[in-house]
């Protein structure tokens, strides 16, 4: 959170053009992380290791997607799906919580954002509710491919629009 406090002064320094092939680039490096064989990182990590994951989810949340570091973070650390993913929403969840009061204290919110924002929440939940069931039986291999096509086509989409 405080990496994405800093880095969030920058956005207003970059065009929308500009921002959309960042969030491209990031989503194919990510893509990429995720389609290279890894195995699950020891119990053990070095806390500079955290720190260093911390700082690029942090850079890549000010942007609005902090996902793509933080979902191969916790991938790479958690071997079952339900834990993979319980971790992963409630670190986007404060993440994004944060980002949300930064960008209201800043004035970047508005009455228009808000509707939106909460259509698209409820949207998510009544998306998320249902597939619960299925994406904790999807294998690890076949989950990972599902996070490879869906960055690999979020990225194709920034690119184009």
């Amino acid at each position: 959170m405080i990496v994405q406090y800093f880095s969030t002064g920058y956005l207003f320094h970059f065009t929308d053009h500009s921002l959309k092939i960042i969030l491209g680039i990031i989503m194919i490096f990510f893509a990429a992380m995720f389609a290279f064989p890894h195995k699950h990182w020891p119990e053990k990590i070095p806390t500079v290791f955290h720190i260093l994951a911390g700082g690029i989810t942090g850079i890549c949340g000010s942007l609005g997607v902090g996902g793509p570091p933080l979902g191969y973070y916790c991938h790479s650390i958690f071997s079952e799906n339900t834990s993979y993913m319980m971790n992963l929403q409630f670190c986007l969840l404060i993440t994004s919580g944060f980002l949300f009061v930064q960008h209201f204290a800043e004035g970047a919110i508005t009455g228009t954002m808000l509707l939106y924002c909460a259509i698209a929440s409820i949207i998510c939940i009544m998306v998320l509710m249902p597939t619960m069931k299925l994406f904790r039986k999807l294998n690890r291999e076949r989950l990972t491919k599902i996070i490879i096509l869906f960055l690999i086509t979020m990225g194709i989409i920034n690119f184009i629009m």
